[in-house]
């Protein structure tokens, strides 16, 4: 009987930090817990206070990026943690089809590690004015109205060449805007296969996979190529979102998709397969701007995530396996060295908080738990 638990400090690839008041609000549950984090850099959201049909750019460039940083190392300065205060933050860029070569090495001598590229339907115009969108476009995110409208473009070719060239990481939201939303990412597999086949020494990682399609497409590509997964999507099912009343703290994009599909990312997880790595794509949205109409997308997963895991993997049965997953596969594939921090877990039951300090849900939110972070202890 296990009612403890010690392991190097955890990586989050893939999370939400967002800017202003909600990243000062937000910051702490990520970086009390987590060694480093890659932030996202669709930075804006429908919670900030924009006029109506107002979009900004996400970081895109060198200047954006280290703008971006300024503004989360003001917070990380804030805290009073001391795990907090050395919280890592992994930059990144975003993709979009105006990127140019000279874009791309900026931002790597910028330290970025990753260029993050959300698929639109509709090619872009010009740069920066909001009113640039030429029609509708499929939103696959958060402010993924800028993005990639065809990754073979010849277009885009020597940007992609430059990220090869760099050792860049391309960074791919892997849904095809055009199809069903429960058909999205299966769809995108054959742009990843493309991008793979013409660009062997490019490193690809797809986000958030949902389907057993991804994880055999992933798996079947060089080593060069690998996924990050969500708690969530590790336990929801598209029945979780609408299959009696509709629940829009499970909503996210992608959307959760079949019984057998959470069934193979889990088996996929648990089974210690190193091309899958933790990225929970925590994204914070206020409680009004989700319990609405047209509510956000998006799980704000960082205050449960590692109880969550740990909670899995010990009902699993394979709670050893939780460590490299969440602390070393992610770090080996960007070339990072792994965490001397540690953290512990302790086997100690409580209830998720219905509501956080700035509004926001958290995922099983009321929901009870069997685990807690005890303590990280930090290397000075």
């Amino acid at each position: 009987m296990v009612d403890a638990i010690t392991i190097r400090r955890p990586d989050d690839f893939h999370l939400h930090l967002r800017q202003g008041d909600q990243l000062t609000n937000v910051f702490g549950y990520t970086a009390e817990v987590f060694a480093r984090g890659i932030p996202m850099p669709n930075i804006m959201t429908e919670d900030d206070p924009l006029d109506e049909g107002m979009r900004s750019p996400p970081v895109w460039t060198a200047s954006m990026m280290e703008q971006y940083r300024r503004s989360i190392e003001q917070v990380r300065y804030q805290q009073s943690h001391d795990a907090a205060r050395k919280f890592e933050s992994l930059m990144s860029i975003a993709l979009l089809d105006q990127t140019q070569p000279r874009h791309i090495v900026e931002a790597v001598e910028a330290g970025a590690i990753i260029a993050k590229a959300y698929p639109v339907r509709k090619k872009l115009v010009r740069l920066p004015s909001p009113s640039i969108l030429a029609g509708p476009v499929g939103e696959m995110t958060t402010n993924a109205h800028y993005g990639i409208s065809d990754f073979r473009a010849p277009a885009l070719q020597p940007t992609l060449q430059a990220m090869s060239d760099t050792e860049l990481t391309l960074s791919i939201h892997g849904e095809k805007p055009s199809s069903c939303s429960l058909d999205r990412e299966k769809d995108f597999l054959t742009d990843l296969v493309w991008l793979h086949e013409h660009y062997p020494q490019l490193k690809i990682v797809l986000e958030h996979i949902t389907t057993a399609a991804a994880i055999g497409c992933v798996n079947s590509l060089g080593a060069n190529v690998a996924a990050t997964v969500t708690v969530h999507h590790l336990i929801l099912t598209i029945d979780d979102v609408i299959g009696g009343k509709l629940n829009p703290h499970n909503f996210c994009k992608p959307i959760a998709k079949y019984p057998q599909d959470q069934e193979a990312l889990l088996g996929a997880v648990v089974s210690g397969l190193e091309k899958i790595f933790l990225g929970t794509d925590s994204a914070p949205h206020l409680k009004e701007n989700k319990e609405c109409a047209q509510g956000c997308a998006g799980v704000f997963s960082a205050p449960v995530a590692m109880q969550v895991l740990t909670q899995l993997f010990e009902e699993c049965g394979v709670l050893p396996r939780l460590e490299p997953f969440v602390s070393e596969f992610g770090a080996r594939f960007y070339g990072l060295p792994l965490n001397n921090d540690t953290i512990t877990m302790i086997k100690r039951p409580w209830v998720v908080p219905s509501v956080l300090a700035g509004g926001i849900v958290p995922y099983m939110a009321g929901g009870n738990l069997d685990w807690q972070v005890e303590g990280v202890e930090v290397l000075r």
